[in-house]
C-alpha cells in the first residue's frame, strides 16, 4: 500500500482512496487575502498599518495551527 500526501488532498491511498482538503483553511485563506489587500493600501508606518499587519499575523497563525491541528489530530 502506497500513501501519497498532497495539496489538493490530503492522503491519497493506492487503493484509490482519498481524503478531501479540509474547508476552513479556504475561509482563512479568503479573509488573509482580504486582509492584506487592505494592509497593502495604508500608508506604513502609521497607527492603522500596524493594528491590521496585527489582524495579517493573527490569520497566518491560524493557518499554521489549522495545518498542525490537521497533522497531529488529538495531540
Amino acid at each position: 500500500m502506497g500513501i501519497d500526501v498532497g495539496i489538493k488532498d490530503v492522503a491519497v491511498t493506492s487503493d484509490g482512496f482519498f481524503t478531501g482538503a479540509p474547508r476552513y483553511s479556504y475561509r482563512y485563506h479568503r479573509k488573509l487575502k482580504r486582509a492584506q489587500r487592505q494592509l497593502a493600501r495604508m500608508q506604513k508606518g502609521s497607527s492603522h498599518w500596524r493594528r491590521q499587519q496585527l489582524k495579517v499575523a493573527r490569520l497566518h497563525k491560524k493557518i499554521a495551527n489549522s495545518r498542525q491541528d490537521l497533522m497531529w489530530p488529538g495531540c
